[in-house]
Order: structure tokens, then C-alpha cells, then sequence
């Protein structure tokens, strides 16, 4: 049979949050370097760190990704590729809390099908039934699989990333809001002026810790885009 090529998407590894705090981070050295010149070292860094993200994201799109066929399998993640034939593979499955396909070798190692769905899995197994051959035996006892669980300690980490990612960008609107209006410059600041601060430096994180807390735990429970 022909083969089959799986590729990553834009949206499968640049999930909503991070896309913003990319956009917010593009936009930000932009205007730094507009505001205080092309010499900006703050302005620059942040532009910077956003052409490194971007040169990372074409970089997975171009080379990541998955070769099926009647013979096996070719898996790929950045420098990272793993190459079985169908007799080699003990089993093919979906199993909670993992959005690819799954394959397990002759030593019991888990490994994932980057970027074949987990709705795809009848028909990879179908593919390794069929190529695995007549003499194929199951040599070793798999693990059952384990349904997925959310404990106290499920998401904080992406949660807690983003949270500073926003107080790093609230730091920097107020520090070009302090250097254009002046905004500590008083003895005593204005009501305004506590406005602006408690948003960007206190809200926005609290909010950005929140909604990704809440949305990465609702999205596993639900299993409609689970974690991998």
C-alpha cells in the first residue's frame, strides 16, 4: 500500500495560550524598539525571543511527523526518530489522556505515533495485523491501560508558566507606561495609577493562571483534547 504521511498543524502545537503570549510578545518589542530606537536591548530581546519561537515552530512543522505503511513505521520529533517494522510492535492503541496513537516494541517501551490521532487507531491496527505476519506471537504481558486521573498537582506547571509569562509582559506595559506618562513619578499615586499596576501585575497573571488551569483540567476530564 502507498504510504501514509501524518504532519503536525500549527494549532496542535501552538495551543491558544501560548499563540497570545507570542502575539503579546511580538508586539511589545515592536513598540519598544519604536519608542526608545533600534539600539533598545529590552525591545530587541523580546523580538528576539519571538524569531526563536517562530525559527522552533517551522522547524516542527517541516520535519516532525509520522510514515505509515504495510511494512511499519517512521516516527519523528525534532532530533528524535524511531523506525519499527509491523513484527516488532506487541500491540497498537488509544488510551486515555493521550491524543496519538500508541505502539508498544518488543521490550515493553511505550512509544508514541507523533501526530496520528487517537481516532485513527483501527486503522493502524489494521495495518499492523496485517503486516506483522503469519508467525507473530505476543512475547510479553502489557500494562492494562490507566484511566486518566486529575490530582491536585494536573496542569499547575503550564499554568504557573504562563502566569509569569504575563507578569513578565504586565512588567514591561507598565515600565513603557511609566517611562511615556510619568506614572510614579508623583509622591503619591493616583487612583489610576493603582489601576494600571494591580492589572497588569497582579489581575492578568491571577486570571492567566486560572483560565489555563481550569481549561487544561476540563479538557481531561472531558478527553476532548487530552495531554500527551
Amino acid at each position: 500500500m502507498d504510504e501514509l504521511r501524518y504532519r503536525p498543524s500549527f494549532r496542535g502545537f501552538a495551543k491558544p495560550h501560548e499563540a497570545v503570549a507570542l502575539a503579546a510578545v511580538v508586539v511589545l518589542g515592536l513598540a519598544m524598539t519604536v519608542v526608545y530606537g533600534a539600539g533598545s536591548d529590552d525591545g530587541f530581546g523580546l523580538v528576539a525571543m519571538a524569531v526563536v519561537y517562530s525559527v522552533i515552530t517551522v522547524w516542527h512543522l517541516v520535519v516532525n511527523g509520522t510514515a505509515v505503511d504495510g511494512e511499519g513505521f517512521t516516527s519523528t520529533r525534532f532530533t528524535k526518530s524511531v523506525s519499527l517494522s509491523w513484527s516488532e510492535v506487541q500491540e497498537v492503541r488509544a488510551e486515555p489522556g493521550v491524543r496519538v496513537v500508541l505502539v508498544y516494541d518488543e521490550a515493553g517501551e511505550r512509544l508514541r505515533l507523533h501526530d496520528v490521532p487517537a481516532k485513527d487507531v483501527d486503522a493502524i491496527r489494521e495495518l499492523w495485523t496485517a503486516g506483522r505476519g503469519e508467525d507473530w506471537e505476543r512475547n510479553l504481558r502489557l500494562p492494562e491501560p490507566a484511566p486518566t486521573t486529575v490530582t491536585a498537582t494536573t496542569g499547575l506547571g503550564g499554568a504557573a508558566a504562563l502566569a509569569a509569562v504575563t507578569g513578565l509582559v504586565g512588567l514591561v506595559v507598565v515600565s513603557i507606561i511609566d517611562d511615556e506618562a510619568g506614572l510614579f513619578e508623583v509622591a503619591a499615586a493616583t487612583r489610576q495609577d493603582l489601576v494600571v499596576v494591580l492589572l497588569w501585575l497582579v489581575i492578568a497573571p491571577v486570571v492567566a493562571f486560572t483560565a489555563t488551569l481550569t481549561l487544561s483540567r476540563r479538557r481531561l476530564r472531558e478527553g476532548a483534547a487530552p495531554t500527551d
